[in-house]
């Protein structure tokens, strides 16, 4: 969660609209699961918070393929949400993004 705090609080968001941060858990094991956890109680005291998106990259799946798993929540609490039309299927579910790698 650190590197969710330190983002939060960095001062980097504008005043008046959404802030989405991306964290790139690469490094992280089983961070979709693990944060996803402890966000209630982030989001419940970081309302300038709209949204948390979690993902990390899966090289090892092919020459021509490339993949992510990308989680986004959220955040009940903000006062600026992000718009619907660009949430989608933002339930807090890791999926899997893939593509294909034109030769």
């Amino acid at each position: 969660m650190n590197p969710l705090r330190e983002k939060a609080d960095s001062g980097q968001r504008r005043p008046g609209h959404p802030y989405q941060i991306a964290l790139d858990t690469g490094e992280m094991l089983g961070a979709h699961e693990r944060i996803a956890r402890e966000l209630d109680s982030y989001f419940s005291i970081r309302d300038h918070v709209s949204g948390v998106m979690l993902f990390d990259s899966r090289f090892w799946i092919g020459y021509q393929r490339k993949e992510w798993v990308v989680s986004v929540h959220i955040n009940p609490h903000a006062r600026f949400s992000i718009p619907a039309d660009l949430t989608g299927r933002a339930d807090g579910q890791p999926r899997s993004v893939q593509f294909v790698l034109s030769s």
